[in-house]
């Protein structure tokens, strides 16, 4: 018989987050922050991209690949563009920091766009592009994701990164739009769930030939490769899954820069 589900209060969860990160030598101030946004992705549902993820924080700290200790910096500021320098912490900071100011470039200049390098993972990528909908902006977060996981249309062997994309635009008096996704049918977060036992994997965005079958304790998962959104054979089913989140699973970002953007929308929100 399963076990009744854990109900835990969002402020104790975001509490117990920051007394995680803290615990590895995060600041205060970057660990709230951290624990904020990965609670209000799991409170948007995206249950693969918030606390979920934590474990792997931990782990990729303990391994050397983040420095929770980091504070990013603005290594380049250049009129409607910028850089930011995660300084190697994890990539909630930086990328908040980046989308901050691509914002405020766009509001002088009308667009602004921001990179991020020496970061690491960053959690879902609409966290970051929702922010310009409060200035009635549209806003755009992109980041590249070294674990090699898409099969190229037809093939087998993976052989790039699910690369997630957010936009997100205001519409007047409408709910805003907001999407985010894989580049892959199911992103590699979603497809991690069934393995953890919460629901059924997608049979159409495995490659593979037979079901993933559930991971057992202490075990890590096979290894699969996934199709590319829109392939041969992909269902409509499996690419709404696969536009809920995004994923990035390798901690090695020294190379893998993120970028972040805003525009001003405001004629577009008047036709919406």
């Amino acid at each position: 018989m399963a076990e009744a589900p854990v109900v835990v209060n969002h402020e104790r969860l975001a509490d117990f987050i920051v007394a995680v990160l803290e615990a590895l030598k995060m600041s205060p101030k970057n660990a709230r922050l951290a624990a904020d946004l990965m609670v209000r992705t799991d409170l948007r549902g995206v249950d693969s991209h918030g606390i979920g993820m934590l474990p792997k924080y931990v782990e990729w700290t303990h391994l050397g690949f983040i420095d929770p200790s980091a504070e990013p910096t603005v290594a380049r500021d250049d009129l409607a563009t910028g850089l930011v320098d995660g300084q190697k912490g994890l990539g909630h900071p930086a990328s908040v920091m980046a989308m901050e100011l691509a914002i405020a470039k766009a509001a002088t200049f009308g667009m602004g766009i921001v990179a991020v390098r020496n970061s690491n993972h960053f959690g879902a990528c609409a966290n970051y592009s929702m922010m310009a909908l409060n200035r009635g902006m549209i806003g755009l977060a992109f980041t590249n994701s070294p674990f090699v996981a898409m099969a190229p249309t037809f093939g087998r062997k993976p052989m790039m990164g699910t690369n997630p994309i957010s936009v997100a635009a205001p519409a007047s008096h409408r709910e805003p739009y907001v999407l985010d996704m894989a580049t892959t049918t199911v992103a590699v977060g979603s497809s991690a769930l069934p393995c953890a036992g919460t629901s059924p994997s997608p049979r159409a965005g495995d490659s593979t030939s037979t079901r993933v079958p559930p991971r057992m304790p202490g075990r890590s998962s096979p290894r699969a490769s996934s199709r590319p959104s829109g392939a041969a054979g992909s269902s409509a089913a499996t690419r709404a899954t696969g536009s809920a989140c995004s994923w990035i699973s390798s901690p090695a970002f020294s190379e893998a820069p993120s970028t972040v953007m805003s525009s001003t929308a405001r004629d577009s929100a008047r036709r919406s």
